[in-house]
């Protein structure tokens, strides 16, 4: 290897790769095939997602090991690859020019995918399961498309032998994307709204149960009447989960959101399972739940206003909402009891808004005409975000925080939100939570009229 030699060499390979990338003249001498070389431009092809997870995650983030694995086996399956054609056609002469021809493609595909998924989020309609399936998409086509023009050119094969390489080598590359679990190389650490740690706290079990009706009652005094003749809106936070604090900071949150956007003051109630907020609040479970829906139900006309229902804690995959308070022993949230809830309170028109993983499991128990209901997560997928002191979930920041404050429509900010986690999801290797909305036929023109409203219309 003459020293000299190798950084042109490198920037010769890397000017190839764009001409093969682009379907542009390109020889077989314009590469040149060394081990050097096919090291160099795996290093490239390495520094590549190394770069953009850490600044998709920067300045709060942290290296992720396991993420070396992931890439590891990645290049170990193209490697792979490589050599069953070689030996496919007795050929193994060619597999380090094939490699260094492979490997130069990377960057300029790359950064050629970035500038769709980019333009993709401007598509009317784009959603992050159609944005992330496009860009998929045409990565796809477009590597394996360079792919066949390659072995079809300088292996000198027939197109149909070609064509038949090429589908082996998506077979032992492509499947790998779909089932080895993404791992990003950098993560993010979740902000933190105190860098204390929670103290821990003496809870009287007896004296917590006895507070609970007068908590209610004292909310429920706060609690101002409906505008007849008004479409007005009213809130129900439930935080469920006590253990992270993220939950409660979330609930808290969206009550203040509601109270200056959408409900005005006096219209709001929360439930919360945390330690810190026990004197405050009333607990969040069934019984509490039950009764702070006939609370406000009371208070609102239950054939004209929107309720605002919004649960957020840990889910399970056998669709329960976690609602824990230690040492309190309180029983998970089913779909079918907050259906039967909200039917014991006699609201027609609502809003729910559920954020836990799987939480797609919840649409079917509870949609029906007169509500609109939007769950973080498909029902067999993830949500993410949680932590002891994180201010939101991936979720509630991006649509709470994100996505209302450039929209008073509900429908639109789903919209924006999905499209904003679907980028911080992809950007960090997650397995897409795949956010829903289900609309029943009734409820929008009834929120037209509550957005027109609160428009001053």
């Amino acid at each position: 290897m003459n020293p000299l030699r190798f950084f042109p060499d490198l920037c010769r390979n890397l000017l190839a790769g764009v001409r093969l990338a682009f379907f542009l003249k390109v020889r077989p001498w314009y590469f040149t095939a060394t081990f050097p070389q096919a090291m160099a431009l795996l290093g490239i092809s390495f520094l590549l997602p190394f770069a953009q997870d850490y600044f998709a995650t920067a300045p709060a983030n942290r290296f992720n090991p396991f993420g070396l694995s992931y890439q590891a086996t990645l290049y170990l399956l193209f490697l792979l690859s490589v050599f069953v054609l070689a030996w496919l056609q007795r050929d193994f002469r060619n597999s380090l020019k094939l490699i260094v021809m492979f490997l130069s493609v990377v960057p300029p595909v790359w950064f050629g995918c970035l500038l769709i998924d980019a333009a993709a989020d401007y598509m009317p309609g784009a959603s992050p399961p159609i944005t992330e399936w496009l860009v998929f998409g045409v990565y796809i086509a477009w590597y394996l498309s360079i792919i066949l023009r390659t072995l079809g050119r300088f292996l000198r094969v027939s197109w149909t032998r070609a064509f038949m390489l090429v589908l082996v080598y998506a077979l032992i590359n492509i499947p790998a994307l779909f089932y080895i679990p993404g791992q990003p190389l950098w993560y993010s650490i979740a902000a933190s709204t105190n860098d204390e740690v929670a103290p821990d706290i003496d809870i009287n079990i007896e004296d917590t149960y006895y507070l609970q009706n007068d908590l209610l009652a004292l909310q429920a005094g706060s609690l101002s009447r409906q505008t007849p003749g008004v479409v007005d809106m009213f809130f129900l936070g439930f935080a469920g989960f006590a253990d992270e604090d993220v939950f409660r900071n979330e609930t808290l949150f969206v009550k203040d959101l509601m109270e200056r956007s959408f409900t005005g003051k006096g219209k709001a109630m929360v439930l919360i399972n945390n330690a810190e907020t026990l004197s405050r609040y009333p607990v969040a479970n069934r019984h509490n739940l039950e009764a702070a829906l006939h609370i406000i139900a009371g208070r609102m006309d239950v054939q004209e206003d929107i309720l605002f229902l919004f649960f957020t804690s840990h889910g399970s995959k056998d669709h329960r909402l976690s609602v824990q308070m230690t040492p309190l022993g309180l029983n998970d949230l089913t779909p079918t009891q907050i259906h039967n809830a909200l039917l014991g309170a006699g609201i027609k028109w609502k809003v729910i808004i559920i954020s836990s993983c799987y939480s797609g499991g919840f649409l079917d128990e509870l949609k029906d005409p007169y509500t609109l209901l939007i769950s973080a997560a498909a029902p067999d997928r993830n949500s993410f975000g949680c932590g002891h002191d994180g201010r939101f979930t991936y979720f509630g920041e991006a649509l709470f925080d994100h996505a209302l404050s450039q929209t008073v429509s509900f429908e639109e900010a789903f919209e924006i939100a999905a499209a904003r986690i679907g980028r911080r999801e992809r950007d960090e290797g997650h397995l897409p939570s795949l956010p829903r909305m289900v609309a029943g036929e009734k409820i929008g023109e009834k929120l037209k009229v509550f957005y027109r409203h609160r428009a001053g219309l």
